[in-house]
């Protein structure tokens, strides 16, 4: 009689599973979203007012997939909320979720108004323009090679390892402003 229970409450298993597809989750599985429609964009932003400032927004939108959605910036939590603020310069990360678990990413930057011609090549002019300083790795003049070494040259400043020997005998040591200028460019994305 037991072995008779067994098999019927398998085979009630069974036909259950066939019948409603016997998800075991509701999170679908990666290959659930290859064909997802899911999309999402930037609608509107607001960069800070100024450097240091933490007065900033970025709201997107959602389509396709499956409504409703929710959102979440960088690591944190999704909420429903598809506007985000009190940011201040930097590229950010939204994900936009629909309710099949399916996700899209979508970066932003917001500019803090700080631009390399106007605020940091005359930095560099004062402070790094003399013989030794970077002779073996690039123009750093050249806006170009200053932007792909940005994160580079904010951690150098901000160590006070750069400029070279702090700047003793040559352009000087930069001002704490400098050193705060210089890392806002950088957060902003560094705009030319």
């Amino acid at each position: 009689m037991k072995t008779l229970q067994k098999l019927i409450s398998v085979s009630c298993i069974i036909l259950i599973c066939l019948y409603t597809g016997c998800s075991s989750s509701e999170d679908p599985s990666p290959s659930d979203c290859t064909t997802s429609t899911l999309a999402v964009s930037v609608k509107t932003k607001i960069n800070p007012s100024a450097c240091g400032t933490n007065n900033g927004s970025i709201e997107v939108e959602a389509s396709g997939g499956e409504a409703p959605y929710t959102f979440a910036i960088g690591s944190g939590s999704f909420s429903s909320t598809s506007v985000f603020q009190n940011l201040g310069g930097g590229t950010f990360s939204i994900t936009a979720k629909d309710t099949k678990g399916c996700t899209k990413i979508v970066a932003s930057t917001l500019s803090t108004g700080v631009t390399y011609t106007t605020d940091i090549l005359p930095i560099f002019q004062a402070k790094c323009q003399f013989t030794g300083c970077h002779p073996t790795n690039g123009n750093w003049f050249d806006y170009t090679t200053a932007k792909s070494k940005a994160s580079i040259i904010k951690t150098k400043t901000g160590d006070k390892s750069m400029p070279k020997n702090n700047g003793d005998g040559n352009g000087g040591p930069l001002s704490d402003e400098q050193i705060a200028l210089i890392a806002c460019w950088v957060d902003g994305g560094a705009p030319n």
